[in-house]
C-alpha cells in the first residue's frame, strides 16, 4: 500500500546547493512581493511589476545569502516608504550590489591593517 503524503518532500536528486539557493530565492521573493501588496496601485490603477524570478535565482546564485536577505528588507522598506515600486527587481539588484561592496571594501581595509600589523 502506499501512502499519499499532504506536503511534497524537496527533490532529494537536487544538489543540497540548488535547494538552497531556491530557498533562498523564495524568501526573497516573499520579502519583496510584502513590500508590493503594501502599495496602492500605480498612476494607471493597476499593481506594480512582481519582481523577476530569474534575476533573483541569478542574484541568489552570485551573492552571500545574508546578503540577499538583507537587500531584500531594504528595498522593502524603500518601496513601502516611496508607495511606488517601478521596478523592484533592478532596485533591489542594486541594493545587493551596494552592499557587496561595501562588504568588499571592509574586508580590503581588515586585510590591510591586518597585514601592517604584522
Amino acid at each position: 500500500m502506499t501512502s499519499i503524503s499532504s506536503s511534497p518532500s524537496p527533490n532529494p536528486k537536487l544538489p543540497v546547493e540548488l535547494r538552497r539557493e531556491r530557498s533562498l530565492q523564495q524568501e526573497v521573493w516573499q520579502i519583496l512581493l510584502g513590500g508590493l501588496h503594501s502599495l496602492s496601485n500605480n498612476d494607471y490603477g493597476r499593481p506594480w511589476p512582481y519582481p523577476q524570478r530569474s534575476v533573483l535565482a541569478q542574484l541568489a546564485a552570485e551573492y552571500d545569502a545574508d546578503l540577499c536577505l538583507k537587500a531584500a528588507r531594504e528595498t522593502r522598506e524603500i518601496v513601502q516608504a516611496q508607495d511606488r515600486a517601478p521596478n523592484i527587481t533592478a532596485l533591489y539588484a542594486k541594493k545587493l550590489r551596494d552592499l557587496a561592496a561595501v562588504r568588499g571594501a571592509v574586508r580590503d581595509s581588515l586585510k590591510g591593517e591586518a597585514a601592517s600589523c604584522l
